[in-house]
């Protein structure tokens, strides 16, 4: 039984993680935020915070890096170097292969 219930928590993991493309514009919750993935999109702004060499080592632990500075209004994530980029502006997004970005939304029921 403990060896299932380990098996199960290695499932879920790897099935929370966000993938590129098949997550493309879909929302997910990162500490009660819903954020948005764009996938092949860089956020323009300003850089607040570099992490190198697997640091942060998918997205989604670049969003949530993002998430505990409160500066941060998003973050890209360079697939080819592993590298996690914070940003505390966002300028524009634009097309970029192999860089994926996040950024939390506004919740509509809030206006």
């Amino acid at each position: 039984m403990k060896s299932f219930t380990i098996f199960a928590s290695i499932i879920a993991a790897v099935a929370a993680e966000w993938t590129c493309p098949q997550d493309h514009n879909t929302n997910y919750t990162v500490y009660g935020k819903q954020w948005n993935i764009q996938c092949d999109n860089s956020i323009q702004g300003t850089d607040i915070r570099r992490f190198y060499n697997g640091e942060q080592d998918t997205l989604l632990s670049c969003a949530y890096a993002c998430a505990e500075d409160p500066t941060c209004l998003g973050t890209s994530y360079v697939s080819m170097t592993y590298t996690c980029i914070l940003k505390s502006s966002i300028d524009a997004i634009n097309l970029r292969p192999g860089i994926w970005s996040a950024y939390p939304i506004e919740d509509e029921n809030c206006a």
